[in-house]
């Protein structure tokens, strides 16, 4: 059989592939372990997926955050309708539509942040690696 040159190639994928997958394995071990940090993840997971699905929640509950229903204004918290479980405010809206619209600002400022602490912080480390001695120093002491 003839030697193929990228068989190494697929091999190192390969080698890669699973190593990653075994430390996956790790991570989901520890966490089937330890029953607060598979609480927490689920909970923040849900609050996520929650604010992602804002606009579906809003239309199924047919109650917009900006919509000023006058009926209902200081509506006290309920536990009838979903909509009103955390009341409403002087204009009629529900509390609980615009808590969830208000995760989506705060997912976004929050993948902001993390996007330029990623850059600055990339930056600096390949600064800091390329001229090392006192640019390292440097960078090290400032961080």
């Amino acid at each position: 059989m003839p030697h193929d040159s990228t068989s190494h190639l697929t091999q190192g994928a390969l080698q890669k592939y699973n190593s990653r997958r075994a430390a996956l394995g790790a991570i989901i071990r520890i966490a089937a372990r330890t029953p607060s940090l598979t609480a927490a993840s689920m909970i923040i997971c849900a609050l996520f997926l929650i604010s992602l699905a804002a606009p579906l929640i809003s239309d199924a509950a047919s109650h917009p955050p900006e919509k000023i229903d006058l009926d209902h204004i200081f509506r006290q918290p309920s536990l009838g309708p979903a909509v009103w479980w955390l009341g409403s405010d002087e204009y009629g809206r529900s509390e609980l539509i615009r808590l969830i619209y208000g995760g989506r600002v705060s997912l976004f400022f929050a993948a902001l942040v993390a996007a330029i602490n990623l850059t600055v912080g990339v930056s600096l480390g390949m600064i800091a690696g390329y001229y090392r001695g006192r640019v390292d120093d440097m960078v090290t002491w400032v961080l």
